[in-house]
């Protein structure tokens, strides 16, 4: 048992040091960029930072999911192949849509088509690595991993200060956020992958059989993980029309800070305890004890980081960023109350991600979204104020990650009581 613990600690240090390293490169960087770019090209960069996380979502089908589930490698590679194949046919097909949209709907809107033209291919970068990350969180390659997100960190800050040199413009950021998934190819891909014997598996009688196995993620996986999306990216879409672009762009960098310690910590810790949550429910172990552990750990390591950005984000943002980002801080402290349970919540959250706990998962973002609806509605048609709308926003969002731990929880209980 206690090997096992030490070998979670182990994994989850790994890609923690590597999405530190690559935090640091951002942190350090984005003075730059926010002295470059205003607040602005930051808010056009949200809407398509929303819509590109919304389609790369669903356009695999959510088979890239399961990967980590099978018990042998040739089925988590026939799910591969189905991710991949569906992922390309998408963006053909998306790229098909976007293209015959009549330009005159983004110029209305004072937007560029030429931009979100860039929208089906930097989805299928996504998807791409999605599947790659995944599976090398099934093989345990979290060294390669955490370089990946060095390498990604690197390009997708480096990019734009270059080209800025040439000309300053939105697409600089784009470019920037493209170059940084291509880059992580580079060590994501395995040798390993390729193997003839794990490939051999691989048949369109096994493909067919496959795509019925899991066909739980397309049916419910898929649709809830995009209501979901939707919902994490609403208060983009939402706010640029109640503010506009520069309001849109001073809160979507504060969401970005804020965001660190849930890429630094959370997304590790998650990574690696859907790996092994998967293995003890194919094992037939108990998962409660493990779970209570890991949400004493992540509580341990939010609270400190909750106060730090409660008092010091006034202070900071403006030293940090420059004064015109001044009101991005008062907005973080918001932000920051939100972090605390998304951050313990969210991070335990892929127990519903297991095959069997699918349809809990979906029932709360379908719930989550229709709510997120009303409020964003409501605070539209009651005019109300900006940092109103924010305590809100805060509400809302400790009531349903309530519910959303009450059902993890109920999760891991019905499978403990069922052995």
């Amino acid at each position: 048992m206690l090997d096992k613990a030490n070998n979670l600690n182990k994994n989850i240090a790994i890609l923690v040091g590597g999405t530190f390293t690559a935090q640091l490169i951002t942190i350090f960087l984005t003075p730059v960029l926010s002295r470059i770019y205003k607040p602005e090209d930051f808010g056009i960069f949200a809407i398509f930072f929303s819509i590109t996380g919304i389609i790369s979502i669903m356009i695999g089908g959510r088979y890239e999911v399961a990967i980590v589930q099978p018990k042998n490698d040739n089925e988590a590679m026939s799910l591969v192949s189905i991710s991949s194949a569906l992922m390309f046919l998408s963006t053909i097909f998306l790229t098909l849509i976007f293209y015959l949209i009549d330009g005159d709907i983004f110029s209305r809107n004072n937007l560029d088509k030429t931009i979100f033209l860039f929208i089906p291919l930097m989805s299928l970068l996504i998807g791409i690595f999605n599947i790659l990350n995944i599976l090398n969180t099934r093989f345990e390659n979290y060294k390669s991993i955490s370089i990946a997100k060095i390498l990604r960190a690197i390009f997708q800050n480096i990019i734009p200060i270059i080209l800025s040199f040439f000309t300053i413009h939105t697409l600089n950021i784009l470019i920037g956020y493209l170059g940084g998934f291509i880059a992580t190819y580079i060590t994501l891909i395995k040798k390993e992958f390729l193997d003839k014997k794990i490939l051999s598996g691989i048949s369109k009688k096994t493909i067919l059989l496959n795509v019925n196995k899991y066909k739980v993620f397309p049916l419910f996986n898929a649709p809830s993980s995009i209501a979901n999306k939707i919902t994490h990216n609403l208060p983009f879409i939402f706010i640029l029309f109640i503010g506009g672009e520069a309001i849109n762009g001073l809160y979507f960098l504060a969401a970005r800070l804020i965001s660190i310690p849930t890429t630094l910590i959370g997304e590790s810790f998650s990574q690696v305890f859907y790996r092994d949550i998967s293995r003890k429910i194919n094992e037939n172990n108990k998962i409660l004890p493990f779970l209570k552990d890991s949400i004493k750990k992540l509580f341990f390591l939010a609270f400190p980081i909750f106060i730090a950005i409660f008092f010091l984000s006034p202070k900071f943002f403006p030293l940090f960023l420059g004064d015109e980002w001044r009101e991005s801080g008062y907005i973080a402290q918001y932000l920051g109350f939100i972090f605390l349970i998304q951050f313990i919540v969210s991070s335990v959250s892929q127990l519903l991600s297991i095959k069997k706990f699918v349809l809990k998962g979906a029932l709360w973002k379908y719930i989550y979204l229709i709510s997120s609806i009303a409020l964003y509605f409501c605070a539209y048609f009651f005019e109300i104020d900006f940092y109103t709308f924010l305590t809100l926003l805060v509400i809302h969002e400790y009531i349903l990650y309530s519910i959303y731990f009450l059902l993890i929880y109920n999760a891991a209980y019905e499978h403990d009581s069922a052995l």
